[in-house]
């Protein structure tokens, strides 16, 4: 198993449920690194919002952020944007009026809202930015929107949104309190095949590791998709390995697979 670059999403992968990075995650990673392996994040966060793990895993690579809407170099400078059009998220917000929901949009730079309460919020438990209040969506350039609701409602909100939306954006379960519409025809695992290629990496040569509906793309793409065993069965259905819950280090067991395999060549 000759792994050359490990693609790793961050909440409910890389970080437990408090969003904390543990001991065996970070030491396994710095021994990957130290082997060789490039190491880089792909995950629904701003890289704003990810420089405290870049910092604390001294990270040199590029990244992919913002459900692979954003690719930044290891200086945090764009390589590559998408962004919804202004006619896919003016056809979205009278379905939101309708049916009262509570969102925030992600811009290269900052979340934005045009009212802010208390599940808008939730984004900051992310260690995402405060949401900025805005009167109106239709002055800026957004990545993607992020709808917020408890769990029971968002598996009620995906099917009727997304018939709605039609092929004028994708509509994600990320967490599961969280529905997300993106521009169509992108994904984290578009993402990682471009920077693979970027990078001069064979796509067989990667491995990413993920929890949720918006890693299923990458497990796809990448030569070996390793699932968290805390996934839905969606995702545990196209893995290539299963490892113990974000909980559990799962991503150091990951990791320590590779390691181990690369000792015995």
């Amino acid at each position: 198993m000759n792994i050359q670059l490990i693609a790793i999403d961050v909440d409910g992968t890389l970080l437990d449920d408090a969003h904390q990075l543990s001991r065996e995650n970070e030491t396994a990673i710095q021994h990957a690194i130290e082997a060789g392996i490039q190491i880089i994040l792909a995950t629904g966060r701003m890289r704003r919002s990810c420089e405290w793990l870049i910092k604390q895993l001294n990270l040199t690579t590029p990244g992919i952020y913002i459900q692979g809407l954003s690719v930044s170099d290891a200086q945090g400078q764009v390589l590559l944007g998408e962004f919804l059009k202004q006619s896919a998220i003016q056809h979205f917000l009278p379905f939101a009026e309708k049916h009262h929901l509570s969102f925030v949009a992600f811009t290269a730079h900052q979340i934005i809202t045009i009212q802010r309460d208390d599940k808008t919020d939730i984004i900051i438990s992310y260690d995402e930015p405060e949401p900025l209040i805005v009167p109106s969506l239709t002055e800026y350039q957004i990545h993607k929107i992020i709808i917020f609701d408890d769990p029971k409602r968002v598996k009620e909100i995906r099917p009727l949104l997304a018939n709605y939306m039609g092929e004028q954006a994708s509509v994600l379960i990320t967490q599961p309190e969280m529905v997300e519409i993106m521009p169509p025809d992108t994904s984290k695992g578009h993402s990682l095949s471009w920077l693979a290629a970027e990078m001069g990496i064979p796509i067989e040569r990667t491995m990413a590791i993920g929890n949720a509906e918006n890693d299923l793309t990458m497990l796809q793409a990448t030569g070996t998709g390793v699932a968290m065993g805390n996934s839905p069965q969606i995702i545990l259905d196209v893995a290539d390995i299963i490892v113990s819950s974000n909980n559990d280090s799962g991503v150091a067991k990951a990791i320590q697979i590779i390691l181990d395999s690369m000792n015995k060549t």
